[in-house]
């Protein structure tokens, strides 16, 4: 017999996985993101200053300088 047959008998940040309470995060998310264990479920996003998808892959947020064109007074 296992540790556990249901995730209630597991702690909040763990899930019953195989009969055992194991890490829910694990291979869970997409490159570059974060992963958090809540209520025995993988949570992804994309840690601040990344974007896109976190079950694909979080990638660094581009910011790109805003042309200004004036026009030429006469």
């Amino acid at each position: 017999m296992g540790e556990c047959q249901a995730d209630s008998e597991c702690p909040d940040h763990r899930a019953c996985i195989a009969l055992q309470c194991v890490d829910p995060c694990v291979n869970q998310c997409g490159v570059g993101a974060d992963c958090h264990a809540k209520r025995h479920v993988a949570v992804c996003t994309c840690p601040a200053g990344t974007s896109g998808d976190a079950l694909v892959s979080c990638r660094q947020s581009r910011s790109y300088p805003v042309a200004r064109y004036y026009k030429k007074k006469k």
